[in-house]
C-alpha cells in the first residue's frame, strides 16, 4: 500500500479535476439545478472526499509533525521548548487541544492515520462551513448549487485538504464567520465580540490572516470601535498562550511568541526571494530582516486594495494575489487562500483569468504534491520553480487587471 501511495494520489487528482471540469458543462449545470439532483451529489462528494482522504495511507510531513505535537502535550511536554528552531509548529496554541485529542483517537483506533482524523474532523466540517457560506452569498440558488460544487472538487482544494491535510481552511472557515457578525446591519456589543473571538481562533489557527484586518476596518464606524476589537483580538491570544504556559510545566511565554513569528515556510523556492537566490548577499539580507520587510510590502499592498473601495469580498481576493507577489516565504498549501474568495466573487470575475489561474495554478500544485507523494524529485526542482515564476507573473498581471476594473467599484 505503501508503495501505491503516490498512485493513488495521481488517481484522485485526475477524479477530482474530471470532475471540476465536467461540473462546468451546460447539460450538467442544468441537472444540478435540480435540488434532489444537488443534494445527491453534494452526499457523493463528501464520500469521496472521506474515501480519498482514508485511501492515502501516508503522511505529509509537516501534518504529521502537529501529531507529534499533540502527543507531546498529551503527556504535559511542551513542544515548543522541544522544538527550539520553530520550524515544526510555528502557530499559536490555539489548535494543540485537538491535536492531542486527534492524537490519542490514531492511538485507540489505528486503522487510519492522524492525518485522516484531522482531514475528517477537523478539516471537512471547516471546508463544508465555507461552500454553505458561497451558497448564501450566491446571487441565484443555481449559481450557488454549481458553485458549492466546483469549491469543493477543485484540484487545489483536493490538493491542500484532502491529499496534504493542511489547516488554512480552518482559518479561512473561521475568518468568514468574523465577518458574518460584522455584516450584520444592526450591529451590538456581543456580534462585535464574536466577531473578534472568532478572528482570534482564526489567527490562532495560523497567524496569516491578520493581514486582512485593514480592509476589515471598513465595518467599523469609529476608532473607538476598532482600538476595542484590536484590544479583544489581542486579549484572546494572550489568554490562549497564557493558558497553555499553564496548563504545560516549564513552558514559556517566550517561546511560544518566539514560535508565531517564526511563521511561514522556506524561502528561496518562490516570488522575490527566489529571484534574489540569483545575488546571495541578498537572500541573506532578506533572511535577517524578512519581519519588517514583509510588514512594509503588506502595508503597501493594503493602502493600493483601499483605495479602490472594492467590495469587500473582491477586496480580500485582490488582497490575497498582492500578499502572493510580496511572500517572502512559501508553501504550496497558500494557493487554498484564494479558494473561498474566488467563488465568492465567480459572477464578477473575468473568465480569462479564471481558466489560466485553474491551468497554471493546479499544474504548479501537482508537480509540487507529486514530489512530496514520491518523496523525491521525480520533476526537476529547476521545473518547479520555472511554473512557480509564471504563476507569479500571472498573479501579477491579474492584481494590475483587479486594480483596472471599473465593474468592481462599489460605494
Amino acid at each position: 500500500m505503501q508503495a501505491a501511495y503516490p498512485f493513488l494520489f495521481i488517481a484522485e487528482f485526475i477524479i477530482f479535476a474530471l470532475l471540476f471540469v465536467f461540473l462546468q458543462l451546460t447539460p450538467l449545470k442544468i441537472w444540478i439545478s435540480k435540488g434532489n439532483n444537488f443534494r445527491t451529489l453534494l452526499l457523493g462528494i463528501l464520500g469521496l472526499h472521506i474515501v480519498s482522504a482514508g485511501l492515502l495511507t501516508q503522511e505529509v510531513t509537516d501534518v504529521m509533525l502537529s501529531g507529534a505535537a499533540g502527543w507531546h502535550i498529551r503527556h504535559g511536554l511542551d513542544f515548543y521548548a522541544i522544538d527550539a528552531g520553530h520550524g515544526q509548529y510555528p502557530y499559536f496554541p490555539f489548535l494543540l487541544g485537538i491535536h492531542a485529542l486527534l492524537n490519542w483517537i490514531t492511538e485507540e483506533f489505528h486503522f487510519f492515520t492522524f492525518s485522516f482524523y484531522l482531514k475528517v474532523f477537523l478539516l471537512l466540517p471547516a471546508l463544508y462551513m465555507i461552500s454553505l457560506v458561497v451558497y448564501k452569498q450566491s446571487i441565484t440558488i443555481t449559481q450557488a448549487r454549481q458553485q458549492v460544487l466546483l469549491l469543493l472538487v477543485n484540484p487545489i482544494t483536493y490538493g491542500v485538504v484532502i491529499f496534504h491535510g493542511q489547516s488554512d481552511v480552518v482559518v479561512v472557515c473561521l475568518f468568514l464567520m468574523s465577518i458574518h457578525f460584522l455584516q450584520v446591519k444592526t450591529k451590538s456589543g456581543q456580534k462585535m465580540f464574536m466577531s473578534a473571538l472568532l478572528y482570534a481562533a482564526s489567527i490562532g489557527a495560523k497567524t496569516w490572516s491578520f493581514v486582512f484586518f485593514p480592509i476589515m476596518t471598513r465595518f467599523f464606524k469609529k476608532k473607538r470601535e476598532i482600538v476595542m476589537y484590536v484590544v479583544i483580538v489581542s486579549m484572546m491570544l494572550t489568554a490562549n498562550v497564557f493558558i497553555y504556559t499553564r496548563l504545560i510545566s516549564g513552558a514559556r511565554l517566550s517561546d511560544v511568541f518566539g514560535a508565531v513569528l517564526a511563521a511561514g515556510g522556506p524561502m528561496g523556492v518562490w516570488g522575490i526571494s527566489l529571484f534574489a537566490k540569483v545575488y546571495p548577499p541578498l537572500l541573506a539580507y532578506i533572511q535577517i530582516y524578512r519581519t519588517p520587510l514583509f510588514a512594509i510590502l503588506w502595508l503597501g499592498v493594503a493602502v493600493v486594495v483601499l483605495k479602490r473601495r472594492l467590495g469587500f469580498w473582491v477586496s480580500c481576493l485582490h488582497l490575497v494575489i498582492g500578499l502572493y507577489l510580496i511572500l517572502l516565504t512559501w508553501g504550496v498549501q497558500y494557493l487554498f487562500w484564494t479558494i473561498p474568495f474566488i467563488f465568492l466573487n465567480w459572477e464578477l470575475l473575468d473568465k480569462k483569468h479564471l481558466f489560466l489561474f485553474w491551468v497554471l495554478s493546479s499544474t504548479y500544485l501537482f508537480g509540487n504534491y507529486l514530489n512530496i507523494a514520491f518523496a523525491q524529485n521525480v520533476i526537476y526542482t529547476e521545473v518547479i520553480h520555472l511554473l512557480g515564476v509564471i504563476l507569479w507573473l500571472f498573479f501579477g498581471w491579474w492584481f494590475v487587471s483587479l486594480q483596472k476594473s471599473k465593474f468592481l467599484h462599489t460605494s
